[in-house]
């Protein structure tokens, strides 16, 4: 059984461009997520996906030098960078994680398999804080996916597809005690970088 963790990443972020290669004691941002991402037991490899524009080429050879696997896809089809990603690698099951939500939680993984699901999350519904979002899908489920999501807004992101057809796939969502969801522990704005550095 393969499991990989697949984190996307790249700079063209419109509200903290660069979020990814700015730095939070010292390490650079996608290097923590990739540290917390290697803690997780049963992760068989660890691959970044980004795209083949030149501003991303640093994240490029920042996976280089941490000898860490990147693809380089299509910029506006994260859904196709999974697919492509999880294909070269024969990835029975692949776990999503962007790189400004590094905080994954292994439970959603365990949830997963338990249930034996097509697809596990903890953000449907959101009770966790917002940053710990983590997905788990069967490669059978993304290719099926990657074949029928026609709209813009299913290929720009990974998961839109499944979410939006529950009576097709066997869906299970990891709830947390108490509903934190109106908590930001997501890096995605410079107001909460200037709080980390």
């Amino acid at each position: 059984m393969s499991i990989i963790a697949i984190i996307q990443a790249r700079n063209s972020s419109t509200r903290l461009p660069g979020k990814g290669l700015k730095k939070i004691e010292g390490k650079i941002v996608l290097e923590h997520a990739i540290n917390i991402v290697k803690t997780a037991k049963n992760l068989d490899d660890i691959i970044v996906a980004t795209t083949a524009k030149k501003e991303d080429l640093k994240i490029v050879k920042l996976c280089a030098n941490l000898g860490i696997s990147v693809f380089c896809g299509l910029e506006d089809d994260v859904l196709d960078r999974y697919y492509q990603i999880a294909r070269l690698f024969k990835a029975e099951h692949i776990v999503r994680i962007t790189s400004d939500c590094p905080l994954i939680d292994p439970k959603v993984i365990e949830l997963y398999f338990n249930k034996n699901a097509d697809y596990a999350t903890n953000a449907r519904p959101a009770t966790f804080p917002d940053g710990l979002g983590t997905d788990i899908f069967s490669f059978e489920i993304l290719s099926t996916a990657w074949k029928n999501a026609k709209l813009f807004s299913e290929r720009e992101h990974v998961t839109p597809y499944i979410r939006g057809n529950p009576n097709i796939f066997k869906t299970a969502n990891l709830k947390c005690r108490y509903n934190l969801y109106g908590k930001r522990w997501t890096l995605n704005e410079l107001k909460i970088l200037n709080l980390l550095i």
